[in-house]
């Protein structure tokens, strides 16, 4: 996760500007161009609370972002699209964006124009530390959750089915354990979960308006109600 100031950099060639309704139908389609869907609602929304840009390379759209922060997203062809993006931002919202590492030519750039890295974040990760804000926005648009682990279910989710997570650790304790005890670790078997917990959120249900099969409640280790 980047956080810094805004850094205010243009690049020649590249032009941003607030993006508009009308541009939705060329941005829906570079975002399909890229992944294959498009995120239309979210870029409308984005519009009407005016966070949302665009970049415009050779008289056309290459790049648009709903904002730069934690619940934007931004699509772009080129890593110049997105530097662009990134350099126009006023500020970077809630805790900072996510980029993948393995944009190593954006993520040295970030770090060049000394934006800091304040967070190594994994999906787990994710999930787990911003799960309340994550259910919370998943109800406001009425979408199910399914989660991997308790703890979100707890916070809002619809429900989850995953391994143990206390009997993971254990596990690794009775791994250490051995190995403390002198047992060479190549010698060791990879070790997969041996329990999985199905835990299912009626009150979520109950306002996304959704029924539970009582045959699903019949085989959860938790129903929250």
């Amino acid at each position: 996760m980047i956080q810094g100031p805004a850094l205010n950099i243009k690049f020649a060639g590249y032009d941003v500007r607030p993006a508009t309704d009308a541009d939705v139908a060329a941005c829906n389609l570079l975002c399909r161009r890229v992944h294959g869907f498009d995120r239309g609602v979210e870029l409308r929304e984005a519009i009407s609370a005016r966070t949302a840009m665009v970049v415009e390379h050779l008289g056309r759209i290459t790049g648009y972002a709903t904002d730069i922060g934690f619940f934007a997203h931004a699509v772009a062809e080129t890593n110049h699209d997105l530097q662009s993006l990134i350099g126009a931002a006023s500020a970077f919202q809630g805790p900072g964006f996510l980029l993948p590492t393995r944009n190593h030519e954006v993520f040295a750039w970030c770090l060049k124009s000394e934006l800091k890295l304040v967070m190594q974040m994994t999906l787990m990760s994710v999930f787990t530390s911003l799960r309340s804000q994550i259910t919370e926005r998943a109800a406001r648009h009425s979408l199910p959750t399914m989660c991997t682990t308790r703890i979100e279910v707890v916070a809002g989710g619809l429900m989850c089915y995953g391994a143990n997570i206390p009997g993971v650790y254990r596990q690794a304790g009775v791994h250490v354990g051995k190995i403390l005890k002198g047992a060479t670790p190549a010698n060791l078997p990879v070790e997969l979960p041996t329990a999985f917990d199905l835990v299912v959120n009626l009150k979520t249900a109950k306002a996304l308006g959704l029924d539970v099969p009582p045959t699903l409640l019949a085989r959860a280790d938790e129903v929250i109600e």
